[in-house]
């Protein structure tokens, strides 16, 4: 008797910590989704921090709808999480750099483009 009562407690704290990382990891889900760009942040940080891959879809498909700042972060999360979209992505946001220096009267040219991209290629390793 005293075994299964051992046995069944241990799969019931087995179940009820499953349980609890699974609402964790939907909790994370929709913090990713949050108007708010400090609840995003946080979770993009807690999606690289523990490599949670099905944030991946997510975090591909909300990346143009980003403020130019929260983006490198996403890339971060994409390079951690093996999106097979990076590049496409960081394309993306060298072309929002660009749209917005061109609304301040600034121009982007080729030279300076490669640079950024050189410098993104270095800092998460494209290709590594």
């Amino acid at each position: 008797m005293k075994k299964n009562l051992v046995f069944i407690l241990i799969c019931f704290l087995t179940i009820n910590n499953i349980y609890g990382r699974l609402q964790d990891k939907n909790k994370i889900l929709t913090d990713i989704n949050s108007p708010v760009d400090s609840v995003r942040i946080k979770a993009v940080g807690i999606v690289i921090e523990h490599n949670i891959k099905e944030a991946l879809p997510v975090l591909e498909n909300d990346f143009e709808k980003q403020d130019i700042s929260i983006m490198p972060l996403y890339l971060e999360a994409l390079k951690r999480l093996g999106s097979a979209r990076l590049e496409e992505k960081l394309n993306i946001y060298i072309d929002k750099i660009g749209s917005q220096s061109s609304a301040k009267g600034e121009i982007l040219d080729a030279s300076v483009r490669s640079k950024i991209q050189s410098g993104f290629i270095n800092k998460i390793g494209i290709g590594d």
